[in-house]
């Protein structure tokens, strides 16, 4: 573990999409130099993303890298295009590039919590040696910022010590260092404490907690159950004890920035795993927290016949409440003849049209209509081989996605699903990265899909509880 790194990767907002979508499975680096993170990465880092100009949005685990040298990026470029995800002009900035890293993620995680990094002069990788020095946090921020529920909740993730401090003497309570627990010490107002702690533990990190005041007005009066004025509440935030904590956001190492209606609970589990993340490199999300889907009122379901596209369509449809059409039951009439394409536009027009629905099926000639219109994408990547066999098994069965029953898998079908990874598929991935703003998730296996409802059933029973 000495040797193990967290890294901190500068990225535009659709790259982090991409990534936590799995679309994106490898990050990539060019240069003309020899420059981090050129053998600066091992298999297990930690990297952070970061948006260019914004906050700390998610990570990966590295699963490998490769390095290379004295390469043609063109022949990068064509064995590497669809898991990279990058646009065209990105490969025509680095044809004069002579060092390569090519990093493979691994677990990605995305979560909008907020964290800005303080760093001057930051470059667009930096690689931050684990400390294998216990853990030692400070919180700050002005009253009612919700500091203390962030410290709590970053103290049980990392398995650590809670120590609130004197609100008023900034008394230090004595803890062995040796001990080699983490701490978290919440509640620092005064730059003298602050100084105590690090000359005592030689490190410590700070965290400052920034809230809007009208929510640290609420969360003052439902602490404190008192009918203080507004004013009285600005009153007692200029005492001398409070004016002092504006200088710790110069000092602080991380900003948390609880300024919109997020769920405090779901922040606060967000913020902690994230910090354990950077303090500790060790990712994933906390315990029994479950990451809930991007809310969305128009989804497409899309991918290779066989994989299940409209099993896994009625799933969240079951799980939304949200209308399902299926492509198929349109295209198709049961004597197994097909509408005029006029007719089947006119249709589709009128279901996209409406405010909520899910639609099921390819259709590559209309895909890019669906695109324009739907919230989230669903895309179903699984092997040939999943689906072939999926397309066998519902032979003979009545289906609620077509108007008649298979009878057979004839020799033209399985061959669409053959080529379906090498023709079908990257023209999918190529017309998806034109539209980054969508919510994008894609499953590799039938396991990932099933996971994913799993959890995000549960979270729906757990907010009707």
């Amino acid at each position: 573990m000495l040797n193990r790194r967290v890294h901190i990767a500068i990225v535009d907002r659709p790259t982090i999409c991409h990534i936590a979508s799995g679309a994106k499975s490898i990050e990539t680096r060019f240069s003309k130099n020899r420059i981090k993170p050129y053998h600066a990465v091992n298999i297990g880092d930690i990297v952070l993303l970061k948006e260019s100009g914004g906050a700390i949005h998610g990570c990966f685990t590295v699963k490998n890298v490769d390095y290379i040298k004295d390469f043609n990026i063109e022949e990068v470029e064509n064995r590497y295009h669809d898991r990279v995800m990058a646009p065209d002009a990105y490969w025509r900035r680095k044809k004069d590039a002579k060092y390569g890293t090519l990093i493979y993620c691994d677990n990605p995680v995305l979560e909008e919590v907020g964290i800005k990094l303080i760093h001057k002069g930051m470059s667009g990788w930096i690689s931050v040696p684990v400390s294998i020095q216990p853990t030692i946090v400070c919180f700050a921020g002005e009253m009612g910022s919700g500091k203390s529920a962030y410290a709590k909740a970053l103290a049980k993730k990392l398995k650590g010590k809670y120590i609130p401090l004197d609100s008023v003497a900034g008394k230090v309570p004595a803890q062995d260092k040796n001990a080699g627990e983490p701490l978290v010490f919440d509640g620092v107002r005064r730059l003298s404490t602050l100084n105590a702690i690090q000359t005592y533990y030689g490190h410590a990190k700070l965290v400052y907690v920034k809230s809007k005041e009208a929510d640290r007005f609420k969360r003052y009066h439902a602490r404190t159950n008192t009918n203080i004025s507004l004013g009285e509440f600005r009153n007692i935030c200029h005492e001398p004890a409070e004016r002092e904590i504006s200088s710790f956001l110069e000092k602080a190492d991380y900003i948390i920035e609880n300024c919109n209606s997020m769920d405090l609970e779901r922040s606060v589990t967000n913020v902690s795993d994230m910090l354990s993340c950077l303090l500790t490199g060790r990712a994933g999300q906390a315990d029994g927290a479950g990451k809930g889907m991007t809310p969305f009122q128009r989804a497409i379901v899309i991918g290779s016949p066989g994989a299940g596209k409209s099993v896994f369509a009625r799933a969240l449809r079951d799980l939304t409440g949200l209308p399902l059409y299926y492509l198929d039951q349109i295209w198709h009439k049961p004597d197994k003849t097909t509408l005029p394409r006029e007719e089947f536009d006119r249709r589709l027009g009128e279901i996209l049209a409406k405010d909520r629905w899910i639609i099921d099926g390819n259709y590559g000639r209309t895909l890019r209509q669906r695109l324009l219109r739907c919230d989230a994408v669903f895309l179903l990547d699984y092997p040939k081989e999943v689906c072939l066999a999926g397309a066998a098994a519902r032979i003979g069965t009545k289906r609620e996605d077509l108007p008649w029953v298979e009878e057979e898998l004839d020799g033209e079908f399985r061959q669409w699903i053959e080529e379906f990874p090498e023709k079908q598929l990257p023209e999918l991935y190529r017309l998806l990265r034109e539209y980054p703003e969508k919510s994008i998730t894609v499953f590799r296996s039938r396991e990932e899909s099933e996971r994913w409802l799993a959890e995000n059933r549960r979270i729906e029973r757990n907010a009707k509880a």
